[in-house]
């Protein structure tokens, strides 16, 4: 059996979920650091998030943080002119001549600085496809001997397709953080590898320009072979002709064993924090009640952190605007008490680097070895950040957010067998409306079902889409790796598993 298989599962349990289709760094440029010229941030969906080939020039709104009159729209890397509504919202027009095929719409945003473009260190997908009932068929694609995690996937080469991150298994316990790179009608190949002498224990990756250069690095976290503690985070740096290189390690967490021995690993997220034009790190672990906050020097390094409170157990983070003040917060899991709930909760940012005290929005049972799998989302489309998660009674909750960092109460969707089921969220139809798919994990019931999403907010019944057959039980993540207009499915395992919308 692959040796990380234990440490894949613990990951699962602790699994690091974005809240959009696809949160991923796609930083064109970090620049040397400039107050008052932050790194722009993208949180999807945009409205619309899929629109039908063909089509007239329309209006694209774009959800995030960090904007500035000078930041502009961007589709598949070119410019759009951009309307400036404020540090939360951007429209841009999008034209007919962008739309005329079926495709993906990479969106991204450039500041203009005095010292170049600064660009967001996320995208989004928007999908050019005419709607369908529900979602197609898929066609399953394996690639053996390569585990990941979800959000480990990225455009590595600046053409436009997302390529994957991930751990190449190798005799015994050597493993080397490598690639798949996308051929750019989603098909891979297996790309460089990372030299490193030392263990990668999560393969999951979090990506952004880090040095300036105009290639995406990521970050990692890596250790000795089987060591539980200390744990760090390592920089993974892109020579831009195909190659990566060992850049600085940092950090030290001192993490557990987890249910079958191996280290809780720490969970980590990126955004400029401080807005000072350069990309931070945000992490925090099993063991302690913090998380830190690593400042980016712009040249691939980063200083020593400081602190912000937020709760025993914390993990699961999450990164958005979630009050719409245009600030970057961060969202959490930690566990209160006697070991009695798991609580959310959110630290709203000051743009300065520090975060209020906080604040506690969403509270369910805690169970041992579960933890909670949740995304961030605009399901009702007002431009208002929502949660979706996943509860250990087979339940998906939907929390609306009221705009201000506060949230509804959560309504509740039974999807699956007690903990044995992910999930994942998207327009899978292309009717313009976030949808959610389920993959089964039971033994007695396996396959992927999807909620329909009604657009405000709501969810319909469960459909089944593929029944039979064991699928790993990693938790997975979407995006259109063929550029179809398609949302596909990927599933990180002991293989790496494509499914491909049909």
């Amino acid at each position: 059996m692959f040796a990380g298989s234990s440490r894949f599962r613990r990951r699962q349990l602790l699994s690091r979920a974005f809240g959009l289709v696809v949160l991923l760094s796609t930083s064109l440029w970090a620049g040397t650091r400039q107050p008052g010229y932050p790194v722009p941030h993208v949180q999807g969906p945009t409205v619309p998030e899929s629109v039908a080939p063909g089509g007239s020039d329309f209006t694209l709104t774009v959800y995030g943080a960090n904007f500035i009159p000078s930041s502009v729209v961007n589709w598949n890397r070119q410019p759009r002119a951009t309307t400036y509504v404020s540090a939360h919202e951007l429209q841009a027009l999008i034209l007919a001549s962008d739309i005329t095929v079926n495709t993906a719409g990479m969106i991204t945003v450039t500041t203009a600085s005095p010292n170049g473009p600064i660009s967001s260190s996320t995208y989004f997908q928007v999908e050019v496809h005419e709607s369908r009932a529900t979602m197609g068929s898929i066609q399953e694609y394996i690639y053996p001997n390569f585990p990941s995690c979800p959000g480990s996937v990225a455009d590595l080469s600046n053409d436009n397709s997302l390529d994957i991150v991930g751990v190449r298994g190798g005799s015994g316990f050597s493993y080397t953080i490598g690639t798949l790179m996308n051929n750019g009608a989603g098909s891979f190949y297996a790309g460089p590898s990372l030299t490193n002498k030392e263990y990668p224990y999560a393969p999951c990756a979090t990506f952004g320009d880090f040095n300036g250069d105009g290639n995406i690095d990521f970050l990692y976290v890596a250790g000795q072979s089987r060591q539980v503690t200390p744990l760090h985070l390592g920089v993974s740096l892109n020579n831009g002709n195909g190659t990566f290189s060992v850049g600085q390690t940092f950090g030290s967490f001192t993490t557990s064993p987890g249910a079958n021995g191996e280290p809780i690993v720490p969970d980590f997220v990126v955004g400029d924090f401080n807005q000072d034009g350069t990309l931070d790190v945000a992490t925090s672990d099993c063991c302690t009640q913090s998380m830190e906050l690593f400042w980016g020097n712009g040249d691939g390094t980063f200083s020593q952190p400081t602190t912000a409170f937020i709760g025993r157990g914390t993990g699961n983070l999450l990164v958005g605007d979630f009050n719409g003040d245009g600030k970057l917060d961060v969202i959490g899991a930690a566990i209160s008490g006697e070991d009695t709930y798991w609580e959310i909760k959110f630290l709203a940012g000051n743009g300065d680097g520090t975060f209020q005290s906080p604040q506690t929005i969403g509270v369910f049972p805690y169970v041992p070895f579960f933890s909670p799998t949740f995304f961030i989302n605009d399901f009702n489309k007002d431009g208002k950040l929502d949660i979706a998660f996943g509860n250990p009674f087979g339940q998906i909750g939907i929390m609306l957010g009221n705009g201000d960092g506060t949230f509804q109460s959560p309504i509740f969707y039974n999807v699956g067998d007690q903990t044995y089921f992910t999930f994942v969220v998207g327009d899978f139809n292309n009717d313009g409306n976030t949808d959610i798919v389920v993959q089964q994990n039971a033994l007695t019931n396996t396959g992927f079902s999807i909620l329909l999403g009604n657009g405000d907010g709501t969810f319909q019944s469960p459909q089944v889409l593929l029944q039979g057959g064991l699928f790993p039980g990693g938790v997975f993540m979407a995006a259109d790796f063929n550029n179809d207009g398609l949302l596909d499915l990927s599933v990180p395992a002991y293989d790496y598993y494509v499914f491909l919308q049909q």
